[in-house]
């Protein structure tokens, strides 16, 4: 039960550290595609 707790706790992590990670390559694509229509107009 012990491992079984320590094994999620890390999953976790990882998942809250991906988001993160996501999160700001989602924000720098939006403001690309900002940008993008920026110049066609």
């Amino acid at each position: 039960v012990q491992a079984k707790r320590l094994y999620n706790e890390r999953l976790n992590k990882y998942e809250q550290k991906a988001n993160l990670i996501l999160d700001v390559e989602n924000k720098s694509i939006d403001e690309l595609v900002i940008e993008i229509k920026k110049v066609i107009k």
